[in-house]
C-alpha cells in the first residue's frame, strides 16, 4: 500500500516558458496490509486522543461562560435591589 502525506502544492516557473506551473510535493511510504493497519490505529488513537483533549478545553470554556453569565445576573439582581 502506498501512504501520502504532508500533501502541498508548490508553484514554480517551467524551465522552457517561464510560466508559473503547480506542482504537487507530498512524503510517500510503501507498507505492507500489516504496517498499515499498525499506522491507520496509532493515527486513529492520536485523532480521538485530539478530539477528547478539545472537548474537554471546550468544556471548561463553556463552563466558565456560564459562570460569568450567572455573576453578571445576580449583579443586575443586587442593583435592582438598592
Amino acid at each position: 500500500m502506498y501512504l501520502r502525506r504532508n500533501i502541498t502544492t508548490v508553484t514554480e516557473a517551467n524551465a522552457t516558458t517561464g510560466e508559473s506551473i503547480r506542482l504537487w510535493q507530498y512524503d510517500e511510504a510503501i507498507l505492507t496490509r500489516e504496517e498499515y493497519a499498525q499506522y491507520k490505529a496509532e493515527t486513529e488513537n492520536a485523532g480521538q486522543q485530539q478530539i477528547m483533549e478539545k472537548l474537554q478545553t471546550t468544556a471548561t470554556d463553556d463552563s466558565q461562560l456560564i459562570i460569568m453569565e450567572s455573576l453578571a445576573d445576580l449583579y443586575d439582581l443586587i442593583a435592582s435591589l438598592a
